[in-house]
C-alpha cells in the first residue's frame, strides 16, 4: 500500500480474512477504479487487487469515478466502474439496482449503466 495506506491495508486484509474464516463472500465498493476502462488507476490500485485477489471470497469490487464505465475480470474479481449518472441527458435519469443472490450478483441498468451478472469463482 502506498505510504499513508498501511492502517487501510491491514483493516482491509483482516476485514477480508474474517469474512473468509465465517465463510462469508464479500463485495468492496470504493471510488477509484483498480482495473479497466481508459482512465488512471487508484495510486495503490495494484496493491489493492493483490489483496483482493489473494482472497477467494472477493466476489467483486464496484466503483465510481471513471464515467465511461468499464468491465474487467482479473484474478477472478469482476471490477466494476457504474457509468456516471450525471452523463444521461436531461430530462431521463440513470441508476443501477444491484441484486445479491446465493450465486450470483445481478446488476440491472436502467438509461447508462450496463446490465451485468457476476458469478463468484470456484472456492
Amino acid at each position: 500500500m502506498r505510504p499513508g495506506g498501511c492502517h487501510r491495508g491491514t483493516w482491509l486484509k483482516a476485514t477480508l480474512a474474517d469474512a473468509e474464516a465465517k465463510g462469508q463472500q464479500v463485495i468492496v465498493l470504493g471510488h477509484m477504479p483498480l482495473a479497466g476502462g481508459e482512465t488512471e488507476d487508484a495510486p495503490d490500485a495494484p496493491e489493492v487487487r493483490q489483496v483482493l485477489e489473494s482472497h477467494p471470497n472477493v466476489v467483486a469490487y464496484l466503483n465510481g469515478h471513471y464515467h465511461p464505465g468499464a468491465y474487467e475480470v482479473v484474478g477472478g474479481v469482476h471490477y466494476v466502474t457504474l457509468k456516471g449518472m450525471v452523463e444521461q441527458p436531461y430530462p431521463a435519469s440513470a441508476y443501477a439496482v444491484v441484486t445479491v443472490q446465493e450465486n450470483r450478483i445481478r446488476i440491472n441498468g436502467y438509461g447508462l449503466p450496463p446490465e451485468l451478472v457476476l458469478v463468484p469463482r470456484s472456492h
